[in-house]
């Protein structure tokens, strides 16, 4: 089901805009240090529940709240990168293609992890969301394909992005928007995900919120956020799901959701404080009265 929507996506981002041959303006040489500032997967399966709060680089894993760099940049058509966590490091190469294909995966993480979750033997499953979520980040975007957000974000995308299998039911919904200098792209997909077929059936709701920015001038990205959850059955297995992660480079800090759970509601948090100050105060008020 999910080949459907992320070809759709692919096809938004690369085909939407003139197409043609741009340099990523990333600076060779530079190098970009991110905080991991959550990292963390709880999953159940039937009887069976794993939970991991660490991220994997290089087949190790490392606590939240820990750094990664990345360095040995070195920019042309495309961008070759390496990105390390003390001792270890890993090679990754940025290309319009692969970003894209990057990218979508991240619009519907939580999905591909049920279906392959649900899949696995639980000792494997075990094992790897013990090990932690994986290092989610798309550090380079080449800045002439940038725009492809905005398209993403329409209503004739999401239109046609809900005719994929299985998100006929579900809420899709996206924002873009520039502040600061930086392009700032937000996603959502929650509800029901129902499918019946001759291979697989399955029924869940989630919801995920989804969270990129990146600097409109060099194409670096400022940070990643997403959380997700989803609960219901695939392929005859009870699941459920809870995944958090967010990255940012430093001194940056991405702010909350614009779309999904608790979205749009801003200075939540003080209205909560003053109904709790408000409370506090009454004690105070009946001592005088009494008087």
């Amino acid at each position: 089901m999910e080949k459907k929507i992320l070809c759709t996506i692919m096809i938004l981002m690369i085909f939407s805009p003139i197409m043609v041959k741009a340099d990523y303006q990333v600076s060779s040489g530079a190098t970009y240090t991110y905080d991991i500032i959550t990292s963390s997967i709880d999953i159940t399966v039937d009887s069976n529940s794993a939970s991991g709060d660490k991220y994997i680089l290089a087949e190790h894993s490392f606590s939240s709240g820990t750094q990664v760099e990345i360095n040995n940049v070195d920019a042309s058509s495309y961008v070759n990168w390496t990105i390390s966590s003390g001792i270890y490091s890993e090679y990754y190469l940025s290309g319009i293609l692969g970003d894209v294909i990057g990218l979508a995966m991240l619009m519907i993480r939580p999905t591909l992890i049920i279906q392959s979750y649900s899949s696995l033997a639980w000792n494997i499953v075990e094992d790897a969301v013990e090990q932690g979520t994986g290092l989610l980040i798309l550090p380079f975007w080449d800045t002439d394909y940038l725009e492809g957000f905005e398209e993403l974000a329409e209503e004739t995308a999401i239109s046609e992005l809900q005719t994929a299998t299985g998100f006929q039911d579900s809420i899709i919904e996206g924002n873009y928007a520039e502040s600061g200098g930086n392009m700032i792209f937000d996603w959502y997909i929650g509800g029901a995900m129902v499918y019946t077929s001759n291979t697989f059936i399955f029924d869940y709701d989630i919801d995920h919120q989804f969270k990129i920015v990146y600097n409109l001038a060099s194409g670096v990205m400022q940070g990643l956020k997403m959380k997700s959850s989803a609960d219901g059955t695939y392929s005859g297995k009870d699941i459920s799901l809870e995944y958090e992660f967010q990255i940012e480079i430093e001194n940056y800090n991405i702010g909350d959701f614009a779309l999904g759970p608790g979205a749009g509601l801003p200075g939540f948090e003080w209205f909560i404080a003053f109904i709790a100050l408000g409370f506090l105060a009454i004690p105070i008020l009946v001592r005088k009265i009494r008087k």
